[in-house]
């Protein structure tokens, strides 16, 4: 039981320390910011050791509103076009944003780059793209 009780305590310190950078704005308007900060995403059950790149979406406006967009990414200098349309519901004056819950969701995180190496390829810049606000 102590075991367990030391591997809870250090998973949820371990999970914190990934989150201590600050955001950067993407972007921001009177209806809608949107935020970025850079994380060390660990699973070890699936070896994996990455840097991401992860979002929070805030609502400025009494209302619900529905973001859509496209993100374009350069990777190592070469640009690429993610397929996916990515959409993000807001409640009124709210926040969405990354949270374990959203760990394999990738409308709220990019690949940065891996620590570990086996992954050669490594973001240099991304950009929103064709960004609608419902």
């Amino acid at each position: 039981m102590k075991f367990v009780l030391l591997v809870l305590v250090l998973s949820v310190f371990s999970y914190n320390k990934g989150f201590s950078q600050n955001w950067s704005e993407v972007i921001k308007n009177d209806t809608l910011t949107i935020t970025v900060k850079e994380i060390h995403h660990q699973d070890v059950t699936n070896g994996m050791d990455h840097q991401r790149w992860v979002f929070k979406y805030e609502n400025h406006t009494p209302f619900p509103i529905r973001v859509v967009f496209n993100r374009e990414l350069v990777y190592n200098g070469k640009p690429y076009l993610q397929d996916e349309t990515f959409s993000v519901e807001i409640p009124a004056n709210g926040v969405v944003e990354y949270d374990q819950s959203h760990n394999k969701d990738k409308t709220y995180y990019i690949f940065k780059s891996d620590n570990n190496n086996w992954i050669k390829d490594s973001l240099d810049t991304f950009k929103i793209i064709n960004l609608n606000i419902k």
